[in-house]
């Protein structure tokens, strides 16, 4: 599976970016003027609009994940409004746009979507895929195999410690009128 390095952020002031309700959303006209992909007309705004043509001749709802935000200038007055978009919505762009340097994303996006596929028929094979990419996240954050490996099996043992407790804490709880009671040193 290829990685998800091509997420990483490495955003400078090219694209605007705003937090509404919480969530990253990044100006689409920003994204089109960035990839390369307004060619000669310059406009990233006719090149928006084929694009959300396109979206909606899919049946697309194209303002599911979409806003509209008046960005700040630097001259302190408000920009008009400019469309705004999470990241899913960008996925979901990605797949109707034809900008050839996204061809990298699309076929990332046909990778995951296969492995889910596979994991779904296969639940065993999501499992061991989860703990790679845990011990490989460990890794990344300077543990040795080893660590990594034993702190997953610690996960592991803590969860299975939490559902036995849990389990403890039910029963006692459903032996009404003493719930929540019990004994001691038993």
């Amino acid at each position: 599976m290829r990685q998800l390095s091509i997420f990483e952020p490495q955003f400078d002031d090219r694209i605007r970016r705003a937090e509404i309700d919480g969530m990253m959303h990044f100006s689409v006209l920003d994204v089109f003027e960035f990839s390369g992909s307004v060619g000669s007309s310059g406009d990233p705004r006719k090149y928006w609009q084929r694009a959300q043509k396109r979206l909606e001749a899919q049946g697309a709802h194209v303002v599911a994940g979409l806003s509209q935000h008046q960005f700040l200038r630097k001259d302190g007055k408000r920009n008009r409004a400019t469309p705004v978009g999470t990241f899913k919505f960008f996925m979901r762009l990605v797949q109707v746009v034809e900008i050839k340097e996204w061809e990298h994303i699309r076929q990332w996006m046909a990778d995951v979507a296969n492995e889910r596929i596979e994991e779904l028929t296969n639940p065993e094979l999501g499992i061991s895929r989860a703990e790679h990419r845990y011990i490989e996240a460990q890794q990344n954050r300077g543990m040795t195999e080893s660590d990594a490996t034993q702190a997953l099996l610690d996960r592991r043992d803590g969860k299975t410690g939490y559902r036995a407790t849990m389990a403890v804490v039910s029963e006692k709880c459903s032996d009404a009128p003493q719930y929540a009671h019990f004994p001691v040193g038993g």
